[in-house]
């Protein structure tokens, strides 16, 4: 058994669903929440789409070569962008590390 990580891939499904979300109306959701939601992290979203996701057709070919592998992995990333993100879960079983740090990405990175 491989788990196979592949993080953000770009997809139509992907592309439709963040633009839907940035235009639905949420009449149950506190002001604060909604701020943080449309103003930090949808674009934070966009954003890391479109700097580290990969296509379905990478993440295919990686499938395959663990299908194909005699000894495959027990885990396997498919994106080596994204790689320092997974890094931090892995440095600090917590999670806190990580949880940190994309806070900081998130609220503190210069655009």
């Amino acid at each position: 058994i491989t788990l196979v990580e592949p993080g953000p891939v770009v997809t139509n499904f992907e592309g439709k669903l963040l633009e839907q979300v940035s235009t639905a109306e949420f009449p149950d959701t506190d002001p604060d929440t909604l701020h943080y939601f449309r103003d930090f992290y949808l674009p934070a979203s966009r954003e890391l789409f479109h700097s580290v996701g990969q296509s379905p057709q990478d993440v295919a070919q990686v499938i395959v070569k663990v299908i194909s592998s005699t000894r495959p992995p027990l885990r396997r990333q498919t994106n080596a962008r994204y790689t320092p993100l997974i890094v931090l879960k892995t440095v600090d079983p917590s999670g806190s590390l990580y949880v940190r740090i994309t806070h900081c990405l998130l609220f503190r990175w210069t655009r």
